[in-house]
């Protein structure tokens, strides 16, 4: 449970206490190191201390009220969880002493980093090559066709498509480059075993998809937390292209998050303005590099977007690829 001890199982039952102890109110990283030190002095194993009656579990090592009432309405599903039932058959728990842990992305997120992530899949896939494709849920014909097409493009330039997976653009791109036979990172808004897409997990392979959460795995969908996720999608990004944005919403705060965290920051120019791409308009304004609407209709969109790609990247890639090769490709 601590770096001493070096890596836990990524389906450990002391791994889920832990990050369920962390992912509780009022349990900041000064409360939860407190609650392992004297689980450790203790001798207490973190699955062990979760089956005390409750008395005995607070005496053996205190949480903060909001926190130990919290848990209470959560300890039955924990324990589903530690015993491997249910969603705990297929989720794994990722924390930062992890050697597949995305400490560099995450770095530029800083204290506001997550400190746990469940995912389902392979993890390897937040160290690929990736390119984040983001836009409304409720759009043009145009640019869905536009997000297919960027889709398929990013697989044959032997990238990876990472995105919220919501309706629309982020799903439009995530399956056209999983039908291309690529891979897709999914960064969820809501708990992960409450997503529709762990749900249908059996229609995707676990190789080519990875579906990642930084939340309490049956948390509902909050505004709030989607806007973190937003955040999380850029951290984990090489590269990030909005297909189409409103003037306000998820979109164009991810393309402004991009743009903050100096990632390369593509935005599809539309040509005219309308309520479906008034926030194109707006990040081409604050610095985005453009990408015309009208070359994917060319017929040589792949060897564009890698161009344009390359051309956004701050500095210009020495090699001539943006990327590289990640250490997990």
């Amino acid at each position: 449970m601590s770096d001493d001890q070096g890596e836990l199982p990524l389906f450990s039952p002391d791994r889920w206490v832990d990050f369920a102890v962390r992912a509780l109110p009022g349990v900041g990283a000064e409360a939860h190191a407190l609650w392992r030190a004297t689980l450790r002095t203790k001798g207490v194993a973190p699955v062990d201390w979760l089956n005390l009656p409750r008395r005995k579990r607070i005496a053996t090592a205190p949480l903060p009220d909001t926190a130990e009432e919290m848990l209470g309405r959560r300890a039955e599903a924990l324990k589903r969880l530690c015993r491997g039932e249910g969603a705990g058959r297929d989720l794994w728990v990722l924390g930062p002493m992890d050697s597949a842990w995305p400490t560099e992305g995450l770095a530029v997120m800083g204290n506001a980093a997550p400190d746990w992530l469940l995912g389902w899949g392979n993890p390897r896939l937040m160290h690929t090559p990736n390119v984040a494709v983001v836009g409304s849920r409720e759009t043009t014909a145009e640019a869905l066709q536009v997000a297919e097409i960027i889709g398929r493009s990013l697989v044959e330039l032997g990238y990876d498509v990472v995105s919220g997976g919501a309706r629309g653009v982020d799903q439009t791109a995530q399956q056209a480059a999983l039908r291309a036979g690529g891979r897709s990172l999914y960064l969820l808004a809501e708990g992960i075993a409450h997503s529709q897409e762990f749900q249908s997990r059996a229609d995707h392979d676990p190789e080519r998809v990875c579906l990642l959460s930084a939340q309490w795995p049956f948390a509902r969908f909050s505004t709030a937390e989607a806007m973190r996720r937003n955040r999380l999608i850029v951290a984990l990004a090489k590269a990030v292209i909005v297909v189409a944005a409103r003037s306000g919403g998820g979109s164009i705060m991810t393309g402004q998050t991009a743009l903050d965290f100096d990632r390369p920051t593509l935005v599809v120019d539309h040509g005219e303005i309308t309520v479906h791409t008034a926030g194109n308009h707006r990040l081409l304004q604050a610095g985005a590099k453009p990408l015309p609407a009208e070359l994917f209709a060319s017929g040589h969109a792949p060897a564009e977007l890698r161009q344009a790609l390359e051309t956004a990247a701050t500095p210009p890639p020495r090699t001539g690829d943006l990327f590289g090769e990640g250490e997990f490709r």
